[in-house]
């Protein structure tokens, strides 16, 4: 799996990435890139750098608390009206709405990080018309991740190739 990742990256070691003290995400990534090379049939050349995930910048909630806490469907009935997500969902796009979500099921940690995302936040609360407008130029555009990895992948159809010429000219 190393000589995988490796040969990916075009790189001679895993050293050379930054990687060697993940033994386990190395084992991950060389089986998932092994995977997606067996089944996917292409390059995989839009996959450009590796990136370790660190435990200790977001909290960890297992199951039964992210469950009890409703954080992104509620206990019950599992819908999301009524969770967490449904009460600070006013996002225009859909990569907003996977952002604010991915925020939800992965609190941060570090306080300094809070607090910038604090004042980003409130930086656009406060600025009512500087909000509507970059709501204004937002809007008309597409789901650029998911039109790129379609792209990528090529499974895009002409449709997709339009939506994203229209986004990059909004």
């Amino acid at each position: 799996v190393v000589n995988v990742i490796c040969r990916h990256f075009h790189v001679s070691s895993i050293g050379k990435l930054g990687l060697s003290e993940y033994s386990d995400g190395i084992i991950s990534a060389g089986a998932l890139l092994t995977y997606l090379y067996d089944t996917q049939k292409n390059g995989m050349r839009h996959i450009t750098e590796i990136v370790p995930y660190s435990n200790g910048k977001f909290m960890i909630l297992d199951n039964v608390a992210r469950r009890n806490l409703e954080l992104v469907r509620t206990m019950w009935n599992k819908e999301k009206k009524g969770c967490l997500l449904w009460v600070l969902d006013s996002c225009k796009t859909a990569m907003g709405a996977r952002l604010l979500r991915s925020y939800i099921e992965q609190p941060l940690m570090d306080k300094k990080e809070i607090l910038y995302r604090q004042d980003a936040v409130c930086e656009l609360k406060d600025r009512y018309s500087d909000r509507q407008e970059l709501i204004e130029y937002i809007a008309p555009i597409y789901d650029l991740e998911r039109l790129i990895g379609k792209i990528s992948y090529r499974s895009g159809n002409p449709r997709d190739l339009i939506a994203l010429k229209n986004s990059l000219t909004t």
